[in-house]
């Protein structure tokens, strides 16, 4: 099976990325914008769980948290957008994984 992304962007907790490559050069005075009447948008969501340990020298433990995925298909089924969301704030995981005696103090 082979995936297509179209238009790709990408939405995590932490920051927003986006990618629209250029059309190839034959193709740029050729292409005309488009819009449609009615577009059905199917989503595939995905959920995971991670923990784990950095490789540091230290080997600070990650916390253990949930999130989830979600893959948005247009009519042709490709891939035009993903985003992520996570069950703790970006500064919740940063102080977990690096000062768990701040973090123990600040989210009990």
């Amino acid at each position: 099976t082979t995936a297509t992304i179209h238009n790709p962007s990408f939405t995590p907790p932490t920051t927003t990325v986006s990618n629209t490559p250029p059309p190839p050069p034959q193709l740029q005075q050729k292409q005309q914008p488009t819009t449609t009447a009615s577009a059905t948008t199917t989503i595939l969501r995905a959920t995971w769980k991670i923990d784990g340990v950095l490789r540091l020298p230290w080997k600070p433990v990650l916390p253990q948290w949930t999130g989830a995925t979600y893959y948005y298909l247009d009519h042709d089924q490709l891939v035009y957008e993903h985003r992520e969301t996570w069950d703790m704030s970006v500064v919740e995981a940063f102080l977990k994984t690096l000062i768990p005696q701040l973090a123990d103090k600040l989210y009990s």
